[in-house]
């Protein structure tokens, strides 16, 4: 299983002059290169003595040799001889003006530069943070005749940098080269645990002191030069990795910021706030201090600007689209201003901070990293991640590592106090110093995840650094660290899901070490989220759930994966069937007649009518049962008579009688008698 990667910080100290200083073994005033040799050929004492050397900080058993009467570590002596050799054979001779140093010569030499009562009151970095106590780092006669140009031209091929470009005597060996040596000697370590790791994040400076401290993501802190430890997080589970770290302006203190916004305070530096436990649209990248110390501000990738203390809200660019993620802040000299920079190199001024130019838009080798202002605040430098340096305003170009061959990305840079000179910080520890920046060395890593075991960089017995399993972890490793007992998660780690319009990620985002869903980061400007991913809007092709026929099958309209609705993938209909209105059907006889359906068929229970009965006609009326049958004798009788219907029209006394005169029966006397009486 591939190991788990750190990253680490680099925050840095500056202050008066700097002149060569402790550089030697023996205790006394400060070496300087000598200008010529003594002896045709280094002198060599292989007899082994056993020592402690220390590596940020941390003590390991070491094995020396002395090589021109000082004190070498043994592989390094042996590369050095080797190298010697070389140069004897064409004529130059070097030598060893210092080699390694002990921890109490370190000390005395560190006691000298902050009383200011002996050795010149040279600079010397804090005990145990020496590249001289690695046995790796040796101080040459750079000033003898041709010494200079030899090793620039041939030092590599023997394994040995000149890491401090403004110290042409300061060289180290870490490995590399022909092998051999005079000295006795296993083969030398094809690797070395302690600068395999990319673990370092960022870089920050601070005015009192030549100096720089360099921290992991897991809340470790190393100091070199004037800076001395005042605590970390070194073995303390943290909701998320560290991102930041600034120094105070005593240079007697740090913060320390996390990218779920904790920050996290140290000696004389002040608490004034965080965002630590709040939901944030993504995570802090960088901080930065007000010049009276008594707040600062925190940056998230999206431009978000948090202000705490006395610092003040000038702006930022958070909820406004992006061509790129930022990826540090810087503030002005007066503290009412500050510079956001983008990874694209583009750079975003607010309050009195004036803009002096950018890489945004610009084609870049490598992304932007980091951002480090000049002292009168009107310029600036931008690094990238391949070490390429760009300088803006009164800002002074000191070099770069841009164009070659490193270990590890850049990912910081800070400057000395008088703007002449800066530090470049790479993933894996290394440190490059320019201009009037020294050297005073290196942040290599000592623990790491293996999958659920943590492992510490230790000597073997065959004297090489090599990683070995410390603790297995029954509930998980993070940043070299076993995750307290009882840890539930909801979720993966590193798994991803939309979140309100935003891209949420499973990770440790508080106090408790379990995984959880952390803040969404929210989308681009155009861009929705589907499926835990940021994509561009699409349209629908059709109708949900919708079926058509297609190809001798059926096709459905669904989610497609951009979140559209779009015709699936065609479903053939069975054999012997058809799709026809988005459905399998069976297959019609063509000798099989279908019936009409307008047709209604009769009913099987009617009777049939008798076909010799005559129907009714619908039209006659028919009789009134309460009518008097009409006498058919009288029918007779008016007809013999001739009475004309239509004598009835003129209703009157001589109709009637003259009817009744008709009648042989009856007479007008009757008739009289009758309507008498019915009077």
């Amino acid at each position: 299983m591939k190991p788990t990667r750190l990253w680490l910080l680099l925050a840095v100290s500056a202050g008066g002059a700097f002149t060569s200083c402790g550089q030697s073994a023996d205790v006394g005033p400060a070496p300087q290169a000598p200008s010529a040799v003594v002896a045709p050929l280094s002198t060599v004492d292989c007899a082994e003595q056993a020592s402690t050397g220390y590596v940020h900080g941390e003590s390991f058993p070491i094995t020396v040799v002395r090589v021109d009467g000082k004190p070498v570590e043994l592989d390094t002596a042996n590369a050095y001889l080797v190298m010697a050799q070389a140069a004897e054979s064409d004529g130059v001779q070097l030598r060893i003006v210092s080699g390694f140093r002990t921890y109490a010569q370190q000390a005395y030499l560190y006691g000298c530069y902050v009383n200011c009562n002996c050795n010149n009151c040279n600079l010397a970095a804090s005990p145990g943070y020496s590249n001289h106590q690695s046995g790796h780092a040796l101080d040459l006669n750079t000033g003898a005749p041709g010494v200079l140009a030899w090793l620039n031209t041939h030092g590599a091929t023997y394994g040995f940098t000149r890491t401090v470009p403004s110290e042409s005597w300061h060289w180290e060996w870490w490995g590399g080269g022909p092998g051999g040596g005079v000295c006795d000697q296993p083969a030398q370590c094809s690797d070395d645990c302690r600068t395999d790791a990319d673990d370092r994040v960022a870089v920050s400076g601070a005015p009192a002191g030549f100096g720089y401290a360099i921290a992991n993501a897991s809340g470790g802190v190393s100091s070199f030069g004037a800076l001395v430890p005042h605590g970390d997080l070194a073995g303390q589970w943290l909701a998320q990795p560290i991102a930041g770290v600034v120094v105070t302006q005593s240079a007697l203190g740090y913060w320390l910021v996390a990218r779920d916004g904790g920050v996290f305070n140290f000696g004389d530096a002040g608490f004034f706030g965080s965002m630590g436990g709040q939901p944030l649209n993504a995570p802090v990248v960088g901080m930065a201090v007000t010049p009276s110390g008594q707040g600062y501000w925190l940056v998230g990738a999206d431009g978000g600007v948090f202000a705490f203390g006395d610092a003040g809200d000038h702006g930022s660019v958070g909820g406004q689209p992006l061509n790129a993620s930022m990826v540090a802040l810087a503030a002005t000299p007066s503290g009412q201003g500050y510079w956001l920079v983008g990874a694209d190199g583009g750079v975003f001024a607010f309050g009195d901070a004036g803009f002096h130019g950018a890489m945004g838009g610009q084609a870049l080798n490598s992304p932007v990293v980091g951002v480090a202002t000049t002292p009168s605040g009107q310029g600036y430098w931008l690094v990238g991640a391949d070490g390429g340096i760009f300088a803006f305003g009164d800002a002074g170009f000191h070099g770069s590592m841009g164009g070659q061959a490193l270990n590890a990305p850049v990912i910081g840079i800070a400057t000395t106090p008088s703007g002449q000179g800066y530090w470049l910080v790479a993933s894996d520890g290394g440190v490059f110093a320019f201009g009037d920046a020294p050297f005073l060395g290196s942040a290599l890593v000592s623990r790491r995840c293996d999958g659920a075991t943590t492992q510490v960089c230790a000597p073997g017995d065959d004297g090489c650094y090599h990683w070995q399993v410390e603790t297995t972890c029954a509930d998980g490793c993070r940043n070299g660290v076993c995750a307290p007992a009882g840890c539930v998660d909801a979720c993966s780690q590193g798994e991803e899901r939309c979140d309100g319009g935003g891209v949420s990620e499973c990770g440790q985002v508080d106090a408790d070490p379990c995984r959880d869903w952390g803040p969404p980061s929210p989308c681009e400007a155009g861009k929705t989220c589907l499926a835990g991913a940021c994509v561009t809007p699409c349209e629908d092709a059709c109708g949900e759930a919708t079926v058509r026929c297609e190809a001798g099958g059926t096709s459905t309209c669904a989610v497609a994966a951009d979140g559209c609705l779009a015709w699936t993938a065609v479903v053939p209909c069975p054999s012997g069937t058809h799709c026809d209105g988005g459905a399998c059907l069976q297959a019609v006889d063509p000798d099989v007649v279908e019936p009409d359906p307008d047709v209604v068929e009769p009913d099987p229970d009617t009777v049939e009518p008798d076909p010799d009965v005559v129907e009714p006609d619908p039209d006659a009326v028919e009789p009134d049962p309460d009518a008097v049958e009409p006498d058919p004798d009288a029918a007779v009788v008016d007809a013999a008579i001739g009475v004309d219907s239509g004598a009835s029209e003129e209703v009157d006394g001589g109709d009637i009688e003259a009817a009744d005169a008709a009648r042989p029966d009856i007479g007008p006397e009757a008739d009289g008698a009758e309507r008498d009486g019915a009077a």
